[in-house]
Formats: C-alpha cells, sequence, structure tokens
C-alpha cells in the first residue's frame, strides 16, 4: 500500500510518499534554515 501525503509549507506544496522521509527532511531543512536566519541577524 502506498500513502502519499502533502505538506503545505510557507515555501509551497511539498509532496512526500513516506512520512518519516518527510519529517526528517523537514526538520534538516528548517533547523537549516533557522541557522541562516540567526546567522544574519547576528551579522546585522
Amino acid at each position: 500500500m502506498r500513502h502519499r501525503y502533502f505538506v503545505h509549507t510557507q515555501y509551497g506544496v511539498i509532496k512526500i510518499k513516506s512520512l518519516s522521509y518527510t519529517f526528517n527532511d523537514m526538520v534538516q531543512f528548517y533547523s537549516s534554515k533557522q541557522r541562516k536566519v540567526k546567522s544574519d541577524n547576528l551579522t546585522e
């Protein structure tokens, strides 16, 4: 059985096939985004 999930984010809609895969991917994605934002704030 194949499950598809659609994740709605501020960057658009992401279609994924595995919930666990997406969760890990999202964590890395958001953590990298937050790190970039924090570093940008520190430089200002």
